[in-house]
């Protein structure tokens, strides 16, 4: 009864230890979750999940940045643009493969771009003009690849 007590718990610590996990990211306004990842580790084939979006949001942007590059602007000069996800309806999300990546640390950015009423005395709201807003979270990954 000991021996299928011990392997039992043995069991359930291995399982844990091998269960895929989720890096959730978060910025002001937005929130997303990156899937298999183990702690900040990803490989392979990841789905990022925007779980948490400003309601007007029309585009959300996925772009990957080598972590020891020194720009970090909106612009992606020199990021990696992977993906544009601008359709809501199904939920905001794109599928990463990591495999065409060079093994190392990264910075993950995920934007949003809106359209908010500019505020301008007496318009009727129909009359407003429409200008952008963006939000963005951020996180730090490491791709390790085989």
């Amino acid at each position: 009864m000991k021996k299928f007590v011990l392997m039992f718990i043995f069991l359930i610590i291995l399982l844990a230890g091998c269960a895929p996990t989720v890096l959730k990211i978060k910025g002001e306004n937005i929130e997303a979750e990156i899937s298999p990842a183990k702690g900040n580790t990803i490989k392979e084939t990841v789905t990022i999940t925007v779980t948490k979006a400003p309601a007007d949001t029309k585009i959300v942007s996925f772009s990957i940045l080598p972590e020891d590059t020194e720009e970090q602007t909106m612009i992606p000069t020199n990021k990696l643009n992977v993906g544009i996800d601008d359709d809501g309806g199904d939920g905001w999300s794109y599928v990463l493969d990591t495999t065409n990546l060079e093994n190392g640390d990264y910075l993950i950015t995920i934007y949003t771009l809106s359209l908010i009423e500019e505020p301008s005395g007496q318009a009727p709201p129909e009359e407003l003009p429409k200008i952008p807003s963006t939000d963005k979270a951020e996180a730090k990954i490491i791709i390790r690849n085989g």
